[in-house]
């Protein structure tokens, strides 16, 4: 009978509310100037500050000039993750802002990541004007 009265008297467990949770270290990075033509690529970093696993949904890009890759395997609680965003500095001389938008299963809208920087013109050779003598 004490053992009836203690399995009933205890209060019963609170369910746990388990959500995944998304941080970055930074959601901008600025390249600076570039060389037309280099490879501009940049690792966004984040953690899983949550208690269930995180899972990226996918990545979008505001245009074709960018390439993002995520992982696709779910990032456990505690966990650190990479976002790789490479950016097609080809044909592109001048200033540059893109987003690359992160959808997870974290509630809400997505989190959106800011590229940006220069794209120098690249050098061109001299050239010599001769003068015709007379």
């Amino acid at each position: 009978m004490a053992i009836g009265f203690c399995v009933f008297a205890q209060k019963p467990a609170k369910p746990v509310n388990l959500k995944p949770q998304i941080k970055f270290e930074s959601d901008t990075f600025d390249y600076g100037s570039l060389k037309e033509s280099e490879p501009a690529v940049h690792f966004f970093t984040f953690k899983n500050t949550g208690n269930a696993p995180l899972i990226i949904v996918k990545v979008d890009k505001s245009c074709g000039c960018t390439t993002p890759q995520w992982p696709t395997e779910p990032i456990k609680p505690g966990a650190t993750g990479k976002i790789r965003v490479e950016y097609d500095t080809k044909g592109r001389i001048g200033d540059f802002t893109k987003a690359v938008f992160v959808y997870t299963n974290v509630p809400g809208p997505p989190i959106i990541l800011i590229i940006k920087g220069t794209v120098e013109m690249p050098p061109q050779p001299e050239q010599k004007i001769e003068i015709p003598q007379h």
